[in-house]
């Protein structure tokens, strides 16, 4: 990335954190997490993300930064220097539901008519730590040209919930360990 994005994501990035005390609202919270990254404990500064109604979760906004989409939220890494893109999504699944239609099949279809392997729903192994209101929580696995994906299907009383981690291999036990983190952290909020 040249130099004038980095500055300029730099200071997004601080008008961001710095717009809630300017603004008189409130900072979101944190809190210390501890993450063992192969085999050494790391701690961070989680701050709290909130959909309310529907979810939250905890992530690490030193390097996500978390981009609304239409359907949810897509946490990215700020700095990415590795080959693929690095991101965290959770969007709502809701719009995929179709009578007798299974969510989950037609992602892995979708993932498949682009060129993804995917390994079956039984043979992808859960986060642990990872359950929302149903368990086991329905998954696959992804690669394709050298990227990862781990797809899930949360279901809450808030509504379906399509979660997807992806990054290159190669960030597997690093970005990847630390977006299982951040959905071990993913809660449902019904009702609020």
């Amino acid at each position: 990335m040249c130099y004038w994005k980095r500055t300029l994501l730099a200071a997004l990035l601080v008008l961001a954190v710095a717009a809630p005390a300017f603004s008189g609202a409130q900072a979101p919270p944190t809190r210390t997490e501890t993450l063992l990254l192969e085999g050494e404990p790391e701690t961070w500064e989680a701050t709290e993300y909130r959909e309310e109604g529907l979810f939250s979760l905890w992530f690490d906004a030193r390097h996500f930064g978390a981009v609304r989409t239409e359907e949810g939220v897509r946490f990215e890494l700020l700095d990415n220097a590795l080959d693929g893109p690095v991101s965290f999504s959770v969007e709502s699944a809701d719009g995929l539901r179709r009578e007798n239609g299974d969510i989950l099949d037609d992602v892995r279809v979708g993932y498949r008519a682009e060129g993804w392997e995917t390994i079956a729903a039984e043979a992808s192994d859960p986060v642990p730590g990872f359950h929302f209101e149903q368990d086991p929580v329905a998954g696959f696995a992804a690669m394709k040209g050298g990227q990862t994906a781990r797809v899930f299907l949360a279901e809450a009383a808030s509504g379906a919930w399509l979660v997807t981690l992806r990054c290159p291999a190669e960030a597997a036990e690093g970005w990847g360990a630390r977006m299982e983190h951040m959905l071990g952290s993913l809660r449902p909020l019904p009702g609020e």
